[in-house]
C-alpha cells in the first residue's frame, strides 16, 4: 500500500527521533541503518504472520476445530477488553 497514514506517521517519527542532523555526512547513513532495521523487521513480522496463518489454516479444517478456535479467540478478546475497563 503506497500510502499508509499510519506509516508515514511512523516513518516521520523515526526519522525525527533516531536522526541527528547536525551530523550531515552521517545523516544518509542513519536513514540507511533505519531503513534496513525496518526492512528486517517488517520481514520478519511478515513471515512470523504467514507462517502462522499456513499452521492455523491446517489446524482448522475441521468445523469443531475451528468453532473451538473462534470461541477461545472470543474469550481472550472479552477478557482483554475487560482487563482494560477494570
Amino acid at each position: 500500500q503506497w500510502i499508509n497514514p499510519k506509516g508515514i506517521i511512523m516513518a516521520i517519527s523515526i526519522i525525527s527521533m533516531y536522526t541527528n542532523p547536525k551530523l550531515l555526512t552521517g545523516l544518509i547513513i542513519q536513514v540507511l541503518i533505519i531503513v534496513a532495521v525496518a526492512l528486517f523487521t517488517t520481514m520478519v513480522g511478515s513471515a512470523t504472520w504467514m507462517f502462522g496463518g499456513r499452521l492455523l489454516s491446517r489446524l482448522l479444517k475441521q468445523n469443531i476445530h475451528a468453532k473451538i478456535f473462534n470461541v477461545i479467540m472470543a474469550v481472550l478478546l472479552v477478557a482483554s477488553v475487560a482487563m482494560i475497563l477494570i
